[in-house]
């Protein structure tokens, strides 16, 4: 019985341990849209309109606070706060897709620069849903494996 809850114990940390790449995969893109947007804003001479501006200004603590929650929820495997995240980031999603919307960006510079902010903003979101989607699998193959733990116990 010992070496069955080993090789249990070893599935499980194999589990976490992909599911930890996975989450650090996500991270990463979640950097590289995060790099992309701040080059763009360093380096281009076009202004946003003002009311994209302020959504955008807006958008970036909540963004970050959503990313803090779901690193929390994948390391406490929490599915009902991993739910939550999902469904802010696809609210916010919403209002980042507003900013997109060509009736908002009047010229060519302008339209180019929104579209590629507001892509990179909606890949984030993606992938911070991904990490709470994580979090959720890995909760559930917590349960399974102490579902399985104690049917060998028993």
């Amino acid at each position: 019985m010992g070496r069955c809850s080993s090789i249990q114990q070893e599935n499980m940390n194999s589990i976490t341990a992909l599911s930890y790449m996975q989450a650090a995969s996500n991270l990463e893109r979640i950097a590289d849209h995060a790099s992309r947007i701040a080059e763009i804003s360093s380096k281009n001479e076009c202004t946003l309109n003002t009311e994209i501006a302020e959504e955008l200004s807006k958008l970036g603590p909540i963004i970050v606070e959503l990313l803090e929650e779901s690193v929390s929820c994948i390391l406490q495997t929490d599915p009902d706060k991993a739910n939550k995240i999902i469904d802010k980031a696809i609210d916010i999603r919403r209002r980042s897709e507003e900013m997109a919307n060509p009736a908002n960006l009047r010229n060519g510079e302008k339209m180019l620069v929104g579209l590629v902010v507001a892509s990179s903003i909606e890949r984030m979101l993606d992938y911070i849903t991904n990490l709470g989607e994580l979090a959720i699998n890995l909760f559930i193959a917590n349960i399974e494996t102490e579902a399985y733990q104690r049917s060998l116990s028993s």
